[in-house]
């Protein structure tokens, strides 16, 4: 292998793995952002029922939790899945280098 090949495949290697990092960026973001919006909508359901006579029902926040819960655990197989890809791409790059 030539120099230029070695950098073309150094380039491509560090470009994807740049593209991973913004992916796994990315997932982080949304987790934030859904934690936040899922608390701020808990919040404002629960200060609508602390106005009614019964006020808030005990189990109202568990609604949302479950739901947060679930968008997170896909999160997290999003999250191996990137990590799986990118171990492919470091095992590729390797090979790609020793020869």
């Amino acid at each position: 292998m030539d120099n230029y090949e070695r950098q073309q495949f150094e380039d491509a290697h560090d470009n994807n793995i740049r593209l991973f990092n913004e992916a796994e960026q990315i997932i982080n973001d949304y987790r934030r952002e859904a934690n936040q919006k899922t608390s701020q909508l808990v919040d404002y359901v629960s200060s609508f029922y602390q106005n009614l006579p019964d006020g808030v029902p005990r189990n109202l926040s568990f609604q949302f939790e479950e739901k947060f819960n679930e968008y997170d655990r896909v999160l997290k197989k999003k999250e191996e899945e990137l990590e799986v890809a990118r171990d492919e791409e470091r095992r590729d790059f390797n090979q790609k280098m020793e020869w």
